[in-house]
């Protein structure tokens, strides 16, 4: 923090005295430090974005009231946006963590699924193996007994089993 006059020369100043401190920077500053001044000086109050001792800064300003004198504060943008730069460090954290979580939790889901899935197909094979095996013999042992019938062997009876079309039509071929 730091005090000027109504013409914009530093009446008070932490470093206020030290050697090579200027006591004017509105006449002999930078650039951006003779701006900042000339703002300060002109303004009531006001925030400036500007350049003190070769780092970005904001510089606060107020008129006293009684005197007209400027009471001014500089703080580096750094330190002002040093939380913000903080709590996006921890938000990218905690994404990646979250994310590495995430990835963890499919690929496991994932790799059930495929077990599951693979389960499920051989449990299918299998009980499809077993009902076309079901269908198609009694259907080729017909076929080999009607055959036999068709050779000239008229005696060949047909196992009836069941009440389902095949067995009615060994009942009719049986009949015959």
């Amino acid at each position: 923090a730091f005090l000027t006059d109504n013409v914009g020369e530093i009446i008070a100043h932490p470093r206020y005295g030290e050697e090579g401190f200027e006591t004017k920077p509105a006449l002999y500053g930078t650039a951006a430090e003779k701006a900042a001044m000339e703002e300060l000086v002109n303004g009531e109050k006001g925030l400036i974005s500007t350049v003190f001792d070769g780092k970005d800064a904001y510089l606060a300003y107020a008129a006293l009231p009684t005197t007209n004198w400027k009471l001014g504060i500089v703080v580096d943008q750094a330190e002002i946006i040093a939380p913000a730069v903080e709590a996006e460090e921890q938000i990218r954290t905690y994404t990646d963590e979250a994310l590495g979580y995430i990835h963890e939790t499919l690929r496991g889901v994932l790799m059930k699924f495929v077990i599951i899935l693979s389960i499920s197909a051989m449990v299918i094979l299998v009980f499809s193996f077993i009902l076309s095996k079901t269908i198609t013999g009694p259907v080729k042992n017909l076929m080999k007994q009607v055959e036999l019938i068709g050779n000239g062997n008229l005696d060949t009876r047909i196992e009836v089993s069941g009440r389902d079309e095949i067995a009615q039509l060994s009942m009719a071929f049986n009949k015959m």
